[in-house]
């Protein structure tokens, strides 16, 4: 008892004087026992009211403040998150409901957000990214980094396949250069859930107008013609720029020196007379 009445006083206890009481009490002054009788102590006022103010009288006041200050804040706290909420979720669901009309005639693109995001990025690339060419501004010389080993990442759903990080690009300007938010939203998209939908088209729907009218904005031009996939030119244009320029390879015939795409893989296909 003693050492936690010295806990509670700081760690020193005043000693009583000696009297004439403790002597006959066997004149230990450990021995000192509370008074009698016990009397009520709640911290509201003295023993008889006087000697201490009566502060029972002040704790509705200071309740009445403290419950006027806990309301105003609560009140900032829900004006705050009101505003937040019109500053953010008005523009999220206003985004919302308009990707959502893409699927309203005449588009009829009922996708995902995920390709809608994509689609934007795609149509942002177009009208607002710079157009380089080969002048000194996109590719100067002071530029040109001492050769060196590429950091490279795995492709996502590729098989082992490794290709240089967009920091390693030597010549991009700033304003051709994604940023690091740019960066982080293209590695979060394939978070995005991802609905696949198998309707078929419609009876004498054109399938390439249908694609035309939802990409035509970020479709990128075509430059070869193909209008017959089975003439020779084309099978010569498939073989030396098309599949040929990964499987090209060089035989001797004859002591000459000839180039070969080896394609045994497409033998089983069925192929026309001739």
């Amino acid at each position: 008892a003693a050492a936690h009445l010295a806990s509670m006083t700081g760690g020193y206890v005043a000693a009583p004087e000696w009297d004439e009481e403790m002597a006959k009490g066997g004149g230990d002054w450990t021995q000192l026992q509370p008074e009698e009788p016990r009397g009520c102590r709640i911290f509201c006022c003295g023993s008889c009211a006087g000697c201490c103010p009566p502060y029972f009288l002040l704790v509705p006041v200071i309740g009445l403040l403290g419950f006027a200050v806990a309301m105003l804040g609560v009140s900032l706290t829900v004006v705050g998150i009101m505003v937040a909420a019109m500053l953010c979720l008005c523009p999220i669901m206003t985004f919302f409901a308009w990707s959502r009309m893409w699927a309203c005639w005449p588009w009829k693109w009922n996708t995902d957000l995920y390709t809608k995001l994509l689609y934007l990025t795609y149509q942002y690339d177009f009208y607002w990214y710079e157009v380089p060419d080969t002048s000194s501004r996109y590719f100067p010389v002071e530029k040109i980094r001492p050769k060196r080993k590429l950091a490279k990442y795995n492709i996502e759903y590729a098989l082992n396949l490794q290709v240089p990080t967009g920091d390693e690009e030597e010549f991009f300007t700033t304003s051709m250069q994604a940023g690091p938010l740019a960066k982080f939203v293209e590695d979060q998209l394939a978070l995005l859930p991802q609905t696949d939908r198998f309707e078929t088209f419609e009876e004498g729907e054109n399938p390439v107008e249908y694609v035309m009218r939802q990409f035509g904005s970020v479709y990128p031009t075509i430059y070869q013609d193909w209008s017959d996939k089975r003439s020779d030119r084309a099978l010569a244009r498939f073989c030396l720029h098309g599949i040929g320029a990964h499987r090209v390879d060089s035989v001797m015939e004859d002591g000459a020196k000839l180039f070969v795409v080896r394609a045994d893989v497409l033998a089983r296909l069925p192929v026309r007379p001739g």
